[in-house]
């Protein structure tokens, strides 16, 4: 019998702590998508995870002159204190710790496999693959309510000065005689934590992670969305006042999303490309 061949990244053993990795994440990623990526909120959780882990293993492999060994009895210690919190956090159900534990066993395998210098070096995605964990559930309720009945009063102080005979009461809107319920959906929650991962990514691959350009894009990312967000549920006030309610089962629903992010995307390239030229105007007036 003809001896099956050992792949080339077998042979090393290369594969054996990103598999150990993967493992011991994988109790709090099915936890995750049974309770937290259902939500409006985690529904794009999955798309910032794989985003995270791409840059991860980018940054990884632009810096292999760094690897080394890690401190390995310190590591294990902290390791294994990390994991009882992570049979705890498994047993009684919370899900926030379970993430949080997983994480930081990750960058703890990290550490010991490839050495303090490439966990530096991969502060950024690092710090961006907490994006993935989600907020406790009774901050994001409470979160997610204040931001429906801010959007609503928005929404609705806007399509006024347009001349529409609209009216709010907390999280519903009322066109002619129609009321519209303004659902978790339509608070924004996502379309915000994906524009601000978008420009995370955006200002660190292609902006040269100058950091005065991250914080500012980051601080007018929320608000760019925020405004994105309220146009869109001024574009379906508008058609239901046009059309009736009926109009809202149509495409218009979901168009109206894709149109507020590819706004709020738009303005976020026009900001930034303001801010780069408002930092060099600034950098060449100090060294001038």
């Amino acid at each position: 019998m003809e001896a099956v061949r050992t792949l080339p990244w077998m042979k090393d053993g290369r594969w054996i702590v990103p598999l150990g990795m993967a493992v011991y994440c994988l109790p709090a990623l099915v936890a995750l998508s049974q309770k937290d990526w259902n939500t409006e909120a985690g529904s794009l959780t999955p798309l910032i995870l794989l985003l995270g882990l791409w840059t991860t293993v980018q940054t990884i492999e632009n810096n292999r002159p760094l690897f080394g060994a890690g401190p390995l009895r310190p590591v294990l210690g902290a390791l294994v204190a990390v994991s009882l919190g992570y049979l705890f956090a498994s047993a009684i159900g919370v899900v926030l710790l379970m993430a949080v534990c997983a994480w930081a066993g990750c960058v703890l395998a990290l550490w010991a496999w490839r050495g303090g210098a490439i966990v530096w070096a991969c502060r950024f995605p690092l710090a961006f693959l907490g994006l993935a964990v989600p907020l406790p559930y009774s901050l994001s309720t409470m979160m997610t309510e204040r931001l429906r009945a801010q959007m609503a009063a928005s929404a609705v102080e806007l399509a006024d000065r347009l001349g529409l005979d609209v009216a709010y009461d907390r999280t519903s809107i009322f066109v002619n005689q129609f009321r519209l319920a303004l659902e978790a959906a339509c608070a924004g929650t996502s379309s915000t934590i994906t524009l601000v991962a978008f420009v995370l990514l955006f200002t660190y691959w292609y902006r040269g992670r100058d950091w005065r350009r991250t914080l500012l894009c980051v601080a007018l990312a929320v608000p760019i969305a925020w405004g994105a967000n309220i146009l869109r549920v001024v574009v379906l006030i508008v058609a239901v006042d046009r059309f009736g309610a009926p109009v809202l089962d149509t495409l218009i629903h979901p168009v109206a999303g894709l149109l507020s992010f590819s706004i709020a995307l738009g303005l976020f390239l026009a900001v930034d490309r303001g801010l780069r030229s408002g930092l060099r105007l600034i950098d060449g007036v100090r060294h001038a």
